[in-house]
């Protein structure tokens, strides 16, 4: 899954964490310097601005950004393109065998 695909590509990237009260209540990881291999918040603390605030942070430290999404995730898609993003490729993931958005900020 989409979550095994990031897991295995975090370790290699940059990681920006947000914490609230002791806990972590998301993270992104960028990889390569400009790719988001995942963008994570814990579905507690979610639609609290905490995913814009760490994509925020990740523009901070990049001039240009990439990532992948699923084309059926329609909330992600969203989410992107409301902070900036465009889609500039649809591909066929080989992995998992699903359309999935190649999307860049800026666009």
């Amino acid at each position: 899954n989409a979550y095994a695909k990031a897991k295995e590509a975090i370790p290699e990237a940059r990681v920006l964490v947000d914490c609230s009260e002791g806990v972590i209540t998301g993270f992104i990881g960028i990889a390569g310097g400009d790719y988001i291999a995942g963008l994570f918040v814990n579905e507690k603390y979610q639609s609290r601005g905490i995913g814009r605030k760490l994509l925020n942070e990740a523009k901070a430290l990049a001039s240009h950004l990439e990532l992948d999404v699923f084309v059926k995730n329609e909330k992600a898609v969203r989410f992107y393109q409301k902070n900036g993003f465009v889609v500039v490729q649809t591909n066929m993931n080989p992995v998992f065998g699903q359309k999935e958005f190649h999307m860049a900020w800026p666009g």
